[in-house]
């Protein structure tokens, strides 16, 4: 997913996880502006 949408040139990644749990340290660690959103994927 993250190699989809680092093709537009509107969007910046600042971080990719492996699991939940990694994101939500990302998303503490990385201290995303107010306008990033958190997209998660799940493989169920």
């Amino acid at each position: 997913m993250a190699m989809v949408l680092r093709l537009e040139p509107d969007l910046e990644i600042i971080g990719v996880a492996e699991n939940g749990r990694g994101g939500l340290n990302a998303a503490k660690n990385l201290n995303p502006e107010n306008s990033t959103r958190i997209l998660l994927e799940s493989n169920l």
